[in-house]
């Protein structure tokens, strides 16, 4: 094959390969997110490469997984296994006879085929890129060798939704930033039940980000993937094409606003299909009449579809650039406000926390530096409730927080078993609470907005009303701190750049800007036929003041109904459009 270097197929090792390449890693700032080199992805993919990450105990584990594929894979596997980096490894030889896949060693630039099994060799770390497995060499004495974060990281860059990445046992918690990383761009990631791990830390930490969608042990992950990978086929076959998933467009956004007060059609078309196409998959359903039929039976299926459109994927100090950019405007801001006054921040879709946290733990770091400046107080906001409750709780898992500095660990965290809780003074200063950002009331007069990675999933209008309500929430002078992916579009007519590449901006001043009514685009319209009028009301204009109630009625009041003394329904509010139908 051009570019790379086979094994002998006897067993033996190659003879050479290339030299690993240096790469520096990250600085030892807090979260630092795992990234892989910046090489373009030029060559077409393979099918599929999964990524397998263990460490003591991972034998026994790869040996059921390896020995339960069937020959003919349709699949590419790189193996990162936790090795000696001053011995040598058997670790090929001894798989080679426990599966019916090829088994090869990583050699630096090999192009992965499907059917075969890639084990990276001692003291290196492997990375997908631009089609190629390639080789890196660690920096001396940091991490597990090989990481398995590194790997997945890579996977996620290279593949977006059709990453998958599979936990095993091990030690420490190598393998949860990875999960992270595959979560949020809708990979699939597996993990090995604890109770089937020789060593459970590796997949209790895997399981603790909330990423993991298949807890399994090893045996049974082909079975999974396989269905995964049938039902996928199905849906490219055409049984499941957009034209057939459009004509139950308005099923679907029904029943998961039904159970889940979440309106799907604020999102772009694009990113709903793809998760309820993914959703079927998990389900092994190939049909969308019948996930139509599973969302209405079971209210648990409509909250899994509403979690894989938001994704509620974070971590402490995610995008350490931005965070530094933010730091440095914060001190300007601090510098110019008075002790006695009241710095606010409103964190939306928080997740499960870890942003807003950061954010607290960084004005908490300037009121140290800066012993007059004001007290801070931030709200946290989701529509995931279960998220904001795990995040009240500021309990986190060691994988969650190892990568923070010992200082700020030791500082705003207290261990308590394998978790980390944070200390009260911090929760104290932070105040969670559920809230839809399309439809409940925005909050007012905030000096800070963190919204990250969230706009991209919106369509464009619902972008518009997203911003338009940022801006109203704002102060003077106030600070948004937006996604590296946000577009720069979004952000012209009511926001000024102060760092392009951390997606920070000021608030501008607006003439006559368009306040809370922004959220309401139906009222808007029917408010500008009120003004044509000429602020009359006669017949022809009653229907758009019936639109205006109705329309508040849906977005600000919950779902209700008024019956008689024969329990008959009399009335019932825009928000029950199952009622709606039936009656």
């Amino acid at each position: 094959m051009t570019g790379s270097s086979r094994g002998t197929g006897d067993g033996s090792k190659p003879k050479s390969r290339k030299k690993p390449t240096q790469v520096a890693t990250p600085a030892a700032a807090a979260g630092v997110a795992i990234a892989a080199p910046p090489e373009p992805n030029s060559v077409p993919l393979p099918p599929v490469l999964i990524g397998i990450g263990a460490s003591a105990g991972g034998l026994a584990a790869l040996t059921a997984l390896l020995s339960s594929i069937p020959a003919g894979s349709r699949f590419a596997y790189v193996v990162a296994q936790h090795l000696s980096p001053t011995h040598s490894s058997q670790l090929g030889d001894l798989l080679r006879s426990k599966t019916a896949l090829t088994v090869q060693d990583v050699v630096d630039g090999v192009m992965p085929e499907a059917g075969t099994l890639y084990v990276t060799p001692p003291n290196s770390d492997v990375v997908y890129v631009g089609g190629h497995l390639k080789l890196l060499e660690p920096a001396a004495g940091i991490g597990p060798k090989p990481s398995v974060d590194l790997l997945f990281q890579s996977l996620a860059d290279a593949f977006g939704d059709r990453a998958i990445g599979i936990v095993l046992s091990g030690s420490g918690f190598d393998g949860a930033a990875g999960v992270r990383a595959i979560k949020a761009v809708g990979g699939v990631a597996l993990a090995q039940t604890p109770a089937s791990a020789g060593h459970d830390s590796m997949p209790h930490a895997a399981i603790t980000t909330g990423g993991v969608d298949f807890i399994l042990p090893p045996a049974q992950m082909w079975g999974a993937l396989a269905a995964l990978a049938d039902a996928a086929a199905a849906h490219e076959d055409g049984d499941a094409d957009d034209e057939h998933l459009r004509a139950f467009q308005g099923r679907i956004a029904e029943q998961v606003r039904r159970h889940c007060r979440f309106d799907l059609n604020h999102y772009k078309p694009t990113t709903v299909w793809r998760r309820i196409r993914r959703r079927m998959a998990v389900c092994k359903l190939s049909r969308v009449e019948d996930y139509c039929g599973l969302l209405t039976r079971d209210p648990a299926e409509a909250r899994n579809l509403m979690l894989e459109v938001l994704i509620s994927v974070t971590s402490f100090f995610r995008d350490p650039p931005a965070f530094e950019a933010l730091r440095a405007a914060l001190r300007k801001q601090f510098a110019n406000r008075k002790s006695s006054e009241i710095f606010r921040v409103w964190v939306a879709a928080t997740a499960t926390g870890e942003e807003a946290y950061t954010i607290a733990i960084i004005l908490s770091e300037l009121k140290r530096e800066m012993p007059r400046s004001p007290e801070f107080l931030i709200f946290a906001t989701d529509l995931d409730e279960p998220a904001i409750n795990f995040a009240r709780a500021g309990s986190y898992s060691e994988a969650s927080v190892m990568q923070l500095p010992d200082a700020i660990r030791a500082r705003y965290f207290d261990r308590e078993g394998r978790n980390y809780q944070v200390k009260k003074f911090l929760r104290q200063a932070t105040v969670f609470a559920t809230q839809n950002l399309l439809e409940d009331p925005p909050f007012s007069r905030m000096d800070l907005i963190s919204c990250r990675n969230l706009l991209i999933y919106f369509n464009a209008e619902t972008q518009k009303r997203v911003m338009g309500t940022f801006h109203y929430s704002l102060n003077r002078d106030g600070l948004l701190l937006l996604g590296s992916s946000e577009s720069s579009d979004l952000r012209r007519a009511l926001f000024t750049e102060v760092d392009r590449q951390a997606r920070l901006f000021l608030r501008s001043e607006v003439p006559n800007p368009r306040r809370a009514v922004a959220t309401l685009p139906s009222i808007n319209r029917a408010v500008e036929e009120m003004k044509a009028t000429g602020g009359r009301h006669p017949a022809d204009v009653v229907a758009p003041y019936a639109q205006v109630h109705e329309e508040l009625m849906g977005s600000y009041c919950p779902p209700a109904v008024v019956i008689d003394a024969e329990d008959q329904i009399v009335h019932f509010n825009p928000a029950l459009p199952a009622i709606a139908s039936a009656h």
